[in-house]
């Protein structure tokens, strides 16, 4: 039976801090289809329609198979786009002024 003893001095090393790591600056990140859903507001039909429209951002296909993504500066710009189009904001904030249709 093998018994637990104590290293001797000699055999104990110092830990030593490991080195930062440094990443390289992400200009944005990309979205998958439930991202773009949940921040746009529109559902997945919208988003393909559109898109073949040309009205909506172009997704990009992910390395290794059938999984796409949006630039989230692309989603971005679409939705500054949208708000400068209508100009008051939401029915909800034109309805609250008296000028919803």
């Amino acid at each position: 039976m093998a018994t637990h003893t104590e290293p001797a001095a000699a055999q104990v090393r110092p830990l030593h801090p490991a080195p930062a790591l440094t990443l390289a600056k992400v200009e944005g990140r990309y979205l998958r289809a439930a991202e773009v859903t949940a921040i746009c507001g529109v559902g997945k039909s919208y988003i393909y329609a559109h898109m073949k429209a040309g009205t909506f951002p172009k997704c990009i296909q992910l390395p290794g198979g059938k999984a796409v993504a949006w630039r989230e500066h692309d989603i971005a710009a679409w939705m500054a786009g949208v708000e400068a189009v209508n100009g008051a904001g939401t029915v909800g904030d034109l309805a609250s002024q008296g000028r919803a249709q």
